[in-house]
């Protein structure tokens, strides 16, 4: 029997360590190609960077004083819808209750002009009675 050798270094272990130094390589080269690109800003240039951001900070605090003077008109106009409202409910309740009055009154005094009639009309035919009778 023919006994084989085993060896360390066989296919698959190559294989796995060329494509390991690929992707270390690969790694190096992104990583240097981007430290080329990058550029250097000057202190000029930060300053400039400083400026525009102070201008950004100072707009939107003006947009946020804005903001708070419209929120506190909103709640002012909203105060005074709120009154004006209740005072139209008031109204309409003070209006309801004239008219369930006048409703009453009416009731009444259709009811006291009924029994008036009636009594004119009895008053009639007695004398339309006593007309004919006399």
């Amino acid at each position: 029997m023919a006994r084989r050798r085993f060896s360390t270094f066989n296919l698959s272990f190559l294989d796995i360590m060329s494509c390991g130094f690929g992707a270390v390589a690969l790694i190096f080269l992104i990583i240097k190609h981007d430290i080329d690109k990058r550029q250097q800003l000057t202190p000029n240039d930060l300053q400039a960077e400083i400026n525009l951001l102070h201008e950004d900070i100072q707009t939107a605090e003006e947009l946020k004083v804005r903001a708070k003077n419209t929120l506190s008109e909103l709640d002012q106009e909203l105060v005074q819808a709120q009154g004006l409202a209740r005072r139209i409910n008031n109204d309409i309740e003070a209006t309801r209750s004239r008219l369930d009055a006048l409703s009453e009154t009416d009731d009444a005094a259709v009811e006291q002009l009924r029994k008036e009639i009636q009594r004119l009309q009895e008053r009639k035919q007695i004398l339309e009675e006593e007309a004919v009778q006399g």
